[in-house]
């Protein structure tokens, strides 16, 4: 009776020890599914302060100016702009003063404004959607693509995808030649509640990309449970090869294994449903700026650690995005061969990889050359 009784100690010990070594390792996102994060006080918070029922959220009321893009320091007047810029955190600025962001720099440098809608977390869907609805006309309109966004696209509850809680959002679907709109499942404030009920959370799990790929594709754990070693065998097969993937890391590291650091690399093959959204909502955004008489600019700004992997192996994770660009003729600037030529370690935060004034002073400097350049040419022809 001891011996069993010692041997039930030790196994509870065991699996304790067990639980909170992959409680730590939670952050590399093993455990895919943050739903459970969510409580009604942090919905009331997003109700009352970033809810869109069109594209999920949106900046604050009091964090725009009086056009709607980004407050700074420096208010626009009212009238026909050179420049306006749409993207995710890295058009947005995140991390920086209002006046150390790109967009920013491109007025300091040239004595235009260029207006800011960029909106930390947003696919490029998202910003295109906030394109149509943004009237304000501009010579140029900047779409600014950070390489991971194209893992926003499929996505439609953020709580599936992201280290941490976020909301839900509308996402795009392949139909025919063009794509379909399907429109945020959270269609109001009052069924900001519905994320609570866990039938409501089953039933965007199904809808999911993110949570049918952890699932089927690598059999992933949703989260950590009790007992963890039951959790452990019922995952074996995903322990085992993440525990592969880290050794040939440390022994015999190549550019495919380090590729699969970046959660959405599998996105960017040729035939990824993801990949032929992106593009064509890229050719949606293009078309849709010169129906407006307005000149369209793509910026593709890659993460430390791709440029990392185009110095050590002379490959790009997303260079079929940048093909299919150059096929389309699509006016685009990529700053992955631009940064790995400098030291681009200065241009990035260390702690979350967001651009750093220096980096955004440089993404600058690049966008002011190509607005010129587009600026006298389109000048020539009209001479």
């Amino acid at each position: 009776m001891k011996r069993l009784a010692l041997l039930t100690a030790s196994l509870v010990v065991a699996d304790g020890i067990l639980y909170l070594g992959l409680r730590r390792l939670d952050s590399s996102r093993i455990f895919y599914d943050r739903s459970n994060a969510v409580s009604a006080h942090r919905l009331e918070f997003f109700a009352a302060h970033s809810y869109d029922a069109e594209l999920g959220w949106d900046l604050e009321r009091g964090a725009k100016n009086r056009l709607g893009g980004r407050r700074g320091a420096r208010d626009p007047d009212l009238g026909r702009y050179q420049a306006k810029a749409f993207g995710d955190s890295f058009t947005f600025g995140s991390d920086v003063d209002s006046d150390e962001t790109w967009p920013a720099f491109v007025e300091r440098q040239t004595g235009w404004h260029c207006l800011n809608y960029g909106v930390p977390g947003y696919g490029t869907d998202q910003a295109l959607l906030k394109y149509r609805r943004t009237p304000v006309p501009t010579d140029f309109t900047i779409l600014g693509i950070q390489q991971e966004n194209i893992g926003r696209l499929v996505s439609v509850y953020r709580a599936f995808y992201m280290e941490d809680w976020g909301p839900t959002k509308p996402r795009f679907i392949v139909e025919g030649q063009g794509l379909r709109l399907d429109p945020n499942p959270i269609g109001s404030r009052e069924q900001l509640r519905r994320l609570l009920d866990p039938a409501f959370v089953e039933a965007l799990r199904r809808k999911d990309y993110w949570a049918r790929y952890n699932e089927d594709i690598l059999g992933a754990p949703d989260r950590l449970r009790w007992p963890a070693l039951w959790t452990v065998l019922r995952h074996g097969r995903f322990f085992l090869d993440r525990a592969a993937l880290e050794s040939r890391l440390r022994l015999r590291p190549s550019y495919q294994d380090e590729a699969r650091r970046f959660k959405p690399y599998h996105l960017y093959q040729e035939a990824s449903e993801a990949l032929e959204i992106l593009v064509r909502l890229i050719d949606a955004f293009a078309a849709e700026c010169r129906q407006r008489g307005e000149r369209p600019l793509v910026l593709i700004i890659p993460l430390q650690h791709t440029v990392d992997l185009m110095k050590t192996y002379g490959r790009c994770l997303y260079q079929p995005l940048t093909r299919r660009l150059s096929q389309r003729g699509v006016p685009h600037l990529d700053f992955g061969p631009v940064f790995v030529k400098e030291r681009y370690g200065d241009y990035y935060r260390p702690y979350n990889g967001h651009l750093s004034p220096k980096g955004n002073q440089r993404v600058a400097r690049q966008v002011v050359e190509a607005l010129r350049r587009e600026s006298s040419g389109a000048k020539g022809q009209t001479e």
